[in-house]
């Protein structure tokens, strides 16, 4: 990653949702209390009649939309290795890095 601006798409779309979006979250919220129906999937499939091919697309569509999530945390801890093991590599050196 050269800048901070690599991040924007990622926090980009969970601040439009929350920041223009908040009656539909509350409202999605709000019915998934009554019903009690946890997993998006679960909750859209039997508000729309059990369709159980939606319930299957949504789940996908929730699959795509976490991988960039997923993505930037195994970025996180593969730096984080990165980063904790480079003193070991630079134990001979007086001045890091080598």
């Amino acid at each position: 990653m050269e800048s901070g601006w690599d991040f924007l798409p990622i926090y980009l779309g969970p601040m439009l949702v929350f920041g223009l979006g908040y009656k539909l979250v509350a409202r999605i919220v709000e019915i998934s209390k009554r019903t009690t129906s946890p997993p998006i999937a679960d909750f859209i499939g039997a508000r729309y009649g059990r369709h159980q091919q939606l319930g299957m697309l949504v789940a996908l569509i929730a699959l795509v939309g976490v991988l960039p999530y997923i993505a930037l945390q195994l970025k996180a801890v593969s730096v984080s290795f990165a980063v904790l093991a480079a003193p070991a590599a630079h134990a001979r050196c007086r001045i890091p890095p080598c």
